[in-house]
């Protein structure tokens, strides 16, 4: 009868696959002190980014065009809700100089909003 590989080796071996799957995804980069700003955030692939982000240790601002998704997905991830309609110019210009003014910086852009 064949056996299988030992309890040491499977849980090794299970260890392995999950840290190459967090890497894969950018969880073993520190991003501490950093200031994130997603555009289209709200939801979709942005929503996503976002999350990474903040799981990197960044301060995100989810913005999106929808202030309720904002919020919602701002509150779902632990961070700040900043509606925006980046297809208005001068309304993006004031959307990224308040980040500037209320975090000291704006370290990471992640734009994902569609127009």
């Amino acid at each position: 009868m064949a056996s299988g590989p030992s309890g040491a080796q499977s849980r090794s071996s299970i260890l392995e696959r999950q840290q190459r799957k967090e890497r894969a995804m950018g969880k073993d980069i520190d991003l501490q002190g950093k200031v994130a700003l997603v555009t289209g955030g709200g939801q979709g692939i942005g929503r996503g980014i976002a999350k990474v982000l903040g799981e990197c240790g960044a301060t995100v601002i989810v913005s999106d065009i929808n202030p309720d998704t904002t919020a919602a997905t701002a509150a779902e991830l632990g961070a700040k809700a900043l509606p925006l309609n980046v297809a208005d110019q001068a309304a993006f210009n004031s959307a990224v100089d308040q980040v500037v003014a209320d975090q000291g910086s704006l370290d990471i852009h992640d734009n994902n909003a569609g127009v």
